[in-house]
């Protein structure tokens, strides 16, 4: 009895965990709902991957692009606003995260030590839902950008 009690509070603990983390989950592209401004490659296609593993979140992206290629871009981060090794995306090397809440994450994109692009992931209430908002990365003001992702 006492080891079930423990299993179902360790199961509770990892799903609210993971609950509280903004980018956490399986996203696929809405793209009725989704949004490119000037600069950014219209995707057909995309698939966002996040998963906690300890201290670092762990995200693929699995994408097809308006002209048919396809591209795959990973990077492990944690939250912490230090530069991670990021591969597979064009013209970015390097991602840093901050969490602003349990709903909000914040990145950077930097290739050779120069910030390139940025965005802000906002998670809905229900957690459905994933809008990523382009920001100028060093400044931090809002682009014409908006990508939404549904839950899986």
């Amino acid at each position: 009895m006492r080891r079930q009690a423990t299993s179902c509070v360790t199961a509770v603990m990892a799903i609210t965990a993971a609950f509280a983390d903004p980018m956490t989950g399986t996203w696929t592209l809405n793209l009725q709902r989704s949004h490119y401004g000037g600069g950014a490659e219209v995707r057909r296609q995309e698939t966002l991957s996040c998963q906690l593993d300890g201290e670092l979140l762990k995200c693929t992206i699995e994408s097809v692009r308006a002209d048919g290629r396809k591209l795959v871009g990973t990077f492990a981060a944690s939250y912490d606003g230090k530069r991670h090794a990021a591969a597979g995306i064009p013209d970015v090397d390097e991602v840093a995260m901050q969490k602003v809440d349990d709903f909000i994450a914040d990145a950077t994109f930097s290739y050779q030590g120069k910030p390139v692009f940025g965005y802000r992931a906002i998670r809905s209430d229900n957690g459905q839902s994933l809008t990523i908002v382009a920001v100028e990365p060093t400044t931090r003001v809002v682009g014409s950008s908006v990508v939404v992702y549904d839950r899986r």
